[in-house]
């Protein structure tokens, strides 16, 4: 198994094979993908990933339950933001959700229209579900797929293949790390000492000052401890529209 980070949505094109193609794992940490973990561990049915506003307000429209975020703040029509809390199971058992946010469901757009024909949601939350997936596929390569925040670097997902690779190692798996891998598996080791200093060097990072400026960092703990029966969200494309649902 090798392991490749890309950094950013743009780059991806760089890091995809369409030959022997990577298992695609989407990382937004703060915080699509922890909310996504949410929902569906609190059992709704499916979540329909949606990269654009207008197509998430046309779902509203129709009668559907929507989760709709940007810049960190709930969108007006939307029954649900981008916060894991938002999505307690009395409110969401048995539903579909429509669900668009600022970074996240972009890179699952880009991931799909790539050529990626196996997309997965990953976060500190599921990690050690993703392990024990990738543990049984170890045939397999992996990418990474760092959200960050409108195409730039975010410090808390990319770090999230550092997590990732020492894992792996963990459990008697050395994966053959890219560049990008490799240096964020040293600094989850040297920085944030395997994880036990998570939240104090998220707290530096600046997707971290934005959310303290929309008043929603009070989501930032939850969404960096590691759940060990978390759900593995798998996305698939049916009909042109992404359907979530845990494994």
């Amino acid at each position: 198994m090798r392991i490749d980070l890309c950094c950013s949505a743009p780059q991806f094109k760089a890091y995809f094979r369409k030959e022997n193609p990577q298992i695609v794992l989407v990382i937004d940490v703060l915080r699509a993908s922890s909310s996504i973990c949410a929902a569906l561990g609190n059992r709704a049915h499916e979540i329909i990933i949606v990269a654009q506003l207008e197509e998430a307000l046309r779902y509203k429209e129709a009668g559907w339950l929507v989760g709709a975020e940007r810049h960190a703040k709930r969108c007006s029509f939307a029954q649900f933001g981008n916060s894991p809390f938002d999505y307690k199971m009395e409110q969401v058992q048995g539903q579909s959700i429509v669900f668009s946010t600022t970074n996240g469901t972009k890179c699952v757009d880009v991931a799909f229209k790539t050529g990626a024909k196996e997309v997965l949601i990953g976060a500190y939350v599921n990690l050690p579900t993703i392990v024990r997936y990738l543990s049984d596929r170890t045939e397999r390569d992996v990418l990474v797929l760092a959200a960050g925040w409108e195409d730039t670097v975010g410090a808390e997902d990319c770090l999230f293949a550092g997590a990732l690779a020492w894992n792996m190692e963990k459990i008697g798996i050395c994966c053959s790390l890219g560049d990008s891998a490799r240096m964020m598996r040293d600094l989850w080791i040297s920085e944030c000492a395997e994880g036990e200093n998570l939240l104090d060097y998220i707290r530096q990072s600046e997707h971290y000052q934005r959310m303290e400026c929309a008043g929603v960092a009070q989501d930032v703990p939850f969404c960096l401890v590691p759940q060990p029966e978390a759900v593995l969200p798998i996305v698939r494309s049916v009909d042109g529209r992404y359907i979530c649902t845990s494994n």
